[in-house]
């Protein structure tokens, strides 16, 4: 595997050219309080809409019935898939808007834009005419849908896939936002627009139950917030007010980028997907549903480290398009060391709690059953979380080929991985399968990060991830013994606030710690109209 920067980056490992010529060697917006900042911008925009879907959904599983609701599932789930002609640009967007501000030009933007939502466009219209050719397929034949669903399923459909073009455009408008590190305008449009997937059906049962009024509003919905991704837009950026163009030489690195970043998209996919059927296959539904369950708790804490790394992105973008490779390398490091502690300290929470977590939860065979299985995919979320910034250091340097070809290979191991680990211990053995593929993973992708010259295991150990791994290792092992003679909440109480000690005295630097303290103080400012 060829693991080199372009050449205009200079080799892998040695010293990196100086800036450009108008390349911006003081980059506004990278200080700890704004990254911070910025990082619970999106927690609130990951997190808000999932707690309205959460109390929502038994309310529309209630008004539309299970099998409406089973409808307008799998109304998302096509949806979902067709978003792969998306072809990466949205995410493309994001990283060459904030390569061009780095390196001071942005008469670039309007280029690169206008190029990205003209391909989307005409993607979009190709999908849609195919979704809505294949609608008739999918519902009489395809899906179990049952007959007396059939014809509003069918009106659904087509109405979804004309939101197709609306959805794929909204994503390089958002994309602007995100490359000029706007998290604030970015998360007040999020936020209400990802909980209109939940809000949008519970209030049209108000007025009528129906697949094709819920459809029609969340339509309606999409739309208007298009409008506002593209006035937002040309706000912060008055050059995109020009006429649009097709500038066709932007379109090869676009798609370059695009593509190998839609390949890792479908091969991570099929990765994340792909113990549930095995065990379907292999076991019985109800071996299914022990292991799906701790496995969508855990999930649900990829929120914590997906906020910092949405705003990372740009940032290694705008970094990369200065040349700031320092600076790069000391975000890299310090950003591993943040997501290991805030994720690590999570997982073993939930190794620590996970009987008693299964017990309040679901109750039942779970403790039983999926306890183990819990413990092992927390325990695979400490490599995710080094996972989650190498991938997105590669993907914001624009090296997208690189995850690609590890997700690919990594695939081709986890098939006899995981059904090995089935055949031998059940969903046990998937979970360890897991924790095992996630680890290779994390191994890779530090190989390729540091062919590229842009982190080692002495940078890493300096910045101080190595005494966050002692500091977690030592919370596990207290946790652990303590709950020998004492309760486990108490057990885990006690050697929580020790790691907690531990964290702030032998773990923090200097400048974290005062960065810390200083937080009381700017909230207040803040909420006081400074900055």
């Amino acid at each position: 595997m060829e693991l080199r920067l372009k050449e205009s980056q200079g080799a892998a490992g040695g010293s990196m050219p100086p800036a450009p010529p108008g390349a911006r060697t003081e980059m506004p917006g990278l200080g700890a309080s704004r990254l911070a900042r910025h990082t619970i911008l999106n927690l609130l925009g990951y997190g808000l809409p999932l707690v309205f879907g959460l109390v929502s959904l038994p309310f529309i599983i209630r008004g539309l019935g299970t099998e409406r609701f089973g409808v307008l599932s799998l109304v998302w789930v096509v949806m979902g898939y067709f978003s792969f002609l998306d072809l990466g640009l949205g995410r493309a967007t994001i990283r060459f808007i904030a390569d061009a501000i780095g390196r001071g030009e942005q008469r670039d933007i309007p280029e690169y834009l206008w190029t990205t939502v003209l391909m989307q466009l005409g993607l979009s219209l190709v999908g849609t005419a195919l979704l809505a050719f294949l609608t008739p397929l999918l519902v009489d034949r395809i899906l179990s849908i049952p007959p007396a669903l059939q014809a509003e399923a069918r009106t659904a459909f087509y109405l979804m896939a004309l939101s197709l073009p609306v959805v794929m455009v909204a994503a390089s408008f958002r994309g602007v936002l995100e490359a000029a590190q706007r998290f604030d305008l970015v998360n007040a449009v999020k936020i209400p627009s990802s909980s209109a997937n939940y809000l949008v059906p519970l209030a049209a049962l108000l007025f009528w139950k129906s697949l094709v009024g819920i459809v029609v509003l969340l339509l309606v919905f999409r739309t208007a917030t298009l409008v506002v991704w593209i006035l937002l837009s040309f706000r912060v950026f008055p050059v995109l007010r020009g006429r649009p163009a097709f500038v066709a030489r932007r379109l090869r690195p676009l798609l370059s980028f695009g593509g190998w970043a839609t390949v890792s998209s479908f091969v991570g996919a099929i990765l994340e997907n792909l113990d549930r059927f095995a065990i379907g296959a292999l076991l019985s539904m109800h071996d299914v549903a022990f292991y799906t369950a701790p496995y969508e708790a855990v999930a649900r804490m990829g929120i914590l480290p997906s906020s910092l790394v949405t705003t990372l992105f740009p940032v290694f973008s705008l970094l990369e398009g200065g040349q700031a490779w320092d600076k790069i390398r000391a975000l890299f490091a310090r950003s591993v060391k943040v997501v290991t502690a805030v994720t690590g300290s999570v997982s073993v929470l939930v190794i620590l709690l996970a009987r008693p977590i299964l017990r309040l939860w679901l109750g039942g065979e779970f403790p039983a059953r999926s306890s183990l299985v819990l413990q092992l995919i927390a325990a695979s979320f400490l490599f995710l979380s080094f996972t989650y910034v190498a991938f997105t250091l590669l993907q914001g340097i624009g090296r997208t080929d690189l995850p690609a070809r590890i997700h690919i290979l990594l695939l081709v191991i986890y098939l006899p991985l995981l059904w090995g680990g089935i055949k031998l211990a059940g969903i046990e053995g998937a979970a360890a399968a897991w924790l095992i593929h996630l680890g290779l993973q994390a191994v890779l992708l530090f190989l390729a990060v540091r062919r590229l010259g842009l982190t080692s295991a002495g940078s890493l150990l300096r910045a101080g991830a190595g005494r966050v791994v002692a500091a977690l290792a030592a919370f596990a092992a207290a946790g652990g013994a303590l709950s020998a003679v004492l309760p486990v909440p108490a057990a885990v109480l006690i050697a929580g606030s020790c790691f907690g000690h531990l964290l702030w005295l032998w773990v923090l630097d200097k400048e974290e710690r005062e960065w810390l303290r200083g937080v009381p103080g700017r909230l207040r400012r803040s909420r006081g109209g400074g900055s």
